[in-house]
């Protein structure tokens, strides 16, 4: 992203960063922070992942993640977390599914081997917009240019992709209800009207994962760092992150009024 789109919450996390460096530098020590993060990863260091479970978090990620009772157990893991609570997803059925499969606490069940494919990473949970617009082009045989296009506005009833869908995932043995539903799933709620992106996503992942390495094995330098650049929670631009809703009809009246906003602007 180019420097004068970034906000000033965005650079002040980069800081965050920088300033951590520096420090560790100063007291004798120099890192890189992509040694380090490979690191971590190649290990599984399980110790930064359960960070995000139980550690303060305060200049790790861009708010809390008080509320949302989940473990993360891979890198990808992390990008769909961090996905699903900054979009405000928490009181949809499907992001409660995701929270257990991720936990272990429920298994996934997958009805046709292409769906196992295409929501593997996301224990079965649609999630991304390049899932939708994988299981409309595979499993429901939409050419992929007509695909991406309809993953990219808001679903219309006029529209004859859900027909062609229904046709064709009746075509590879699922029944009309299966495909009735993967549909809803497909165009359901803010997962289809904001669209999350996994490539941006993974940035996200990426960055915080980097600060969560330097606050877990740079402690004092990463407390330091955020002293020197005069963090302040209450002062990122978007506060202490949008309060996770749990009521999925308060989630849909919300979803209502952006959408008659957008549409009569």
């Amino acid at each position: 992203m180019p420097e004068n789109k970034k906000s000033l919450h965005q650079r002040r996390l980069e800081a965050i960063i920088d300033e951590t460096l520096r420090l560790i530098e100063a007291a004798g020590q120099k890192i890189d922070i992509d040694d380090l993060v490979n690191e971590n990863l190649e290990n599984e260091n399980q110790t930064v992942l359960e960070f995000f479970h139980h550690g303060n978090l305060d200049g790790v990620v861009g708010g809390s993640l008080d509320g949302v009772d989940i473990k993360p157990n891979s890198y990808d893991d992390l990008a769909a977390i961090l996905a699903l609570v900054c979009e405000q997803y928490a009181g949809f059925e499907s992001v409660k599914t995701f929270v257990k499969r991720c936990n272990g606490q429920e298994t996934p069940h997958y009805d046709h081997l292409i769906l196992e494919e295409i929501l593997e990473d996301t224990y079965g949970v649609i999630i991304w917009k390049e899932q939708r617009v994988a299981l409309l082009n595979k499993l429901g045989n939409i050419p992929l240019a007509d695909a991406r296009k309809f993953a990219e506005k808001s679903y219309s009833p006029d529209s004859d992709i859900h027909d062609r869908f229904i046709e064709g995932v009746q075509e590879k043995g699922l029944s009309a209800e299966q495909a009735q539903s993967l549909f809803a799933e497909i165009t359901d709620g803010f997962l289809a009207e904001i669209n999350c992106n996994l490539e941006h996503y993974q940035e996200v992942a990426a960055a915080a994962y980097s600060r969560a390495c330097l606050k877990v094995h740079y402690p004092e330098q990463f407390a330091a760092a955020l002293k020197n650049i005069g963090w302040k929670w209450e002062n990122s631009a978007i506060g202490s992150w949008r309060d996770v809703c749990t009521d999925e009809a308060e989630l849909r009246r919300q979803r209502k009024r952006f959408l008659d906003e957008f549409q009569n602007s």
